[in-house]
């Protein structure tokens, strides 16, 4: 997980998740789950466990951004250890992803600071663009979107050390309808209703939005430290990437809180990664994917973890460290 420190370091240069760019050959399409192809991928197997024919029939695309390369590399959703494609064209550095209900995939990395949209088979040009203002310091941070298409942008206003926001986009629309006011604003999910859950970069807590308010509400969830990646599951449950930290070091691990309790059920992964950042499950809520932090002696790392059991299944390295599945 991102330290307070390493966030802003890392947005004084680019946003902070996925990535796609443009590539000497135009950009690759998005094979199939059972086509093989080689996309000069820099990623590389560590282990894996064969996926259950019934999670390999059910299968979408994993999406992982944010390495050390401007694009997202795309793997099978269930044992997506081998690379089938990469995304590319219009974008100028490595930043957040999402998908919608209906595969449209958002990347915070476009051009002068801006949100992009790709329709799949994600192979041409973005088809949409999001602006969240003219100051060419404001930095996309991370973005998602509701179950209503309604899109969300966090950032950081006026430079590293400015203020935080959410910019709200309409469903289908690239105009501004209103900026929510969220000191340090990360890693965003929402929830079957609607609200806008916001992790607060650096400190030990979640926001929480009502549709339409400007206002966040803390979670005051108990034993959180340093909070990164958010997502819910299939359940309801909230999940959140999570440091914790004693005198001598730091551990993180993914914390399970069920509705509307503050204290969490379940931790799972403690002391497996480096610094967990990125979350997303599987369609029907079989596999976690952990992107773990990218470090100068540690490369980037994808874990897929059975869920709720915390097993790991697969881990791929140096693909990024930040991920999305297909809804």
């Amino acid at each position: 997980m991102r330290s307070f420190v390493r966030v802003f370091a890392t947005l004084g240069t680019v946003a902070t998740i996925f990535a796609l760019a443009d590539c000497s050959s135009g950009g690759s399409s998005v094979m199939p789950t059972n086509t093989a192809a080689r996309f000069g991928a820099q990623s590389s197997l560590v282990s894996s466990n064969a996926p259950m024919q019934s999670d390999a029939a059910a299968a979408g695309l994993l999406f992982v951004g944010g390495g050390d390369k401007p694009q997202i590399n795309v793997f099978p959703e269930f044992g997506g250890t081998r690379q089938i494609a990469t995304i590319s064209k219009g974008l100028s550095g490595s930043g957040a992803v999402t998908l919608d209900r209906a595969g449209n995939l958002f990347d915070t990395a476009g051009p002068n600071n801006t949100v992009v949209e790709y329709a799949p088979p994600y192979t041409g040009a973005p088809i949409a663009s999001f602006s969240t203002g003219t100051n060419s310091m404001d930095a996309p941070t991370g973005v998602t979107v509701g179950p209503d298409d309604t899109v969300y942008v966090s950032e950081i206003v006026g430079g590293a050390f400015g203020a935080g926001q959410v910019v709200v986009f309409p469903p289908h629309s690239s105009v501004i309808s209103r900026t929510l006011s969220a000191t340090f604003a990360g890693f965003m999910t929402t929830d079957a209703k609607g609200d806008l859950f916001v992790a607060v970069e650096g400190t030990s807590d979640v926001e929480e939005f009502k549709p339409g308010s400007t206002q966040g509400t803390r979670l005051g969830l108990k034993g959180l430290l340093i909070v990164g990646g958010v997502t819910f599951d299939t359940t309801g449950n909230l999940l959140v990437a999570n440091e914790v930290c004693t005198v001598s070091s730091c551990i993180p691990e993914i914390d399970v809180f069920a509705p509307g309790s503050k204290t969490r059920a379940q931790s799972i992964g403690s002391g497996r990664f480096v610094s967990a950042e990125g979350l997303a499950l599987s369609r029907n809520g079989t596999r976690l994917f952990v992107g773990d932090s990218e470090t100068q002696q540690h490369p980037s790392t994808v874990f897929e973890l059975a869920y709720p059991s915390g097993k790991l299944i697969a881990r791929i390295e140096n693909p990024g460290t930040t991920v999305a599945v297909t809804r």
